[in-house]
């Protein structure tokens, strides 16, 4: 879904719209790692992510935004933590057709698009994501806490694709 944002907002017609879309994800995946150390999940934090991210942009000579000043995403319980990697996961499915549209761009693997090319190619996470939701014997009141932390997870990335405030 969130790939389909992307596409609808047109950051894929051009190296400089897709700059704004390095951006804003970018921004997201900072916030999500600083919500997962603040809530005790450090060892869940994917720096790679990140760090692919920062080289994508160096490579297109591009700056990164500010780091995040926290509170936009919260993760306090092993729920929040669920519904966050759904989302998380949910949005590396949809790279594949993005790293299409990157590629378009004369963007690859080793230039500009390290990102979506590793994202592209680890549908593992996703399947391991949906095997920890199928298992998880929630309460009710964990499982509304997992929908409520998917959801603003999405909306704070929706967001970010909407060029609001997302730092």
């Amino acid at each position: 879904m969130l790939d389909e944002l992307a596409e609808q907002r047109g950051f894929f017609k051009s190296r400089v719209s897709y700059g704004a879309w390095l951006h804003a994800t970018t921004a997201f995946h900072r916030e999500v790692a600083r919500a997962l150390q603040a809530g005790g999940f450090g060892d869940m934090v994917d720096d790679d992510r990140v760090v692919l991210l920062l080289e994508d942009l160096g490579d297109l000579g591009l700056v990164p935004g500010p780091a995040p000043i926290g509170g936009r995403l919260e993760i306090g319980s092993s729920a929040d933590l669920l519904g966050v990697t759904y989302v998380v996961e949910g949005a590396a499915l949809g790279s594949r057709v993005l790293y299409k549209r990157a590629q378009a761009l004369g963007l690859s693997a080793a230039f500009g698009a390290r990102f979506l090319a590793a994202e592209a190619a680890d549908l593992e996470a996703w399947r391991e994501t949906v095997a920890r939701l199928d298992e998880a014997d929630l309460a009710e009141t964990d499982r509304m806490r997992a929908i409520r932390a998917g959801r603003m997870a999405f909306e704070f990335a929706r967001e970010c694709l909407d060029g609001r405030r997302c730092t």
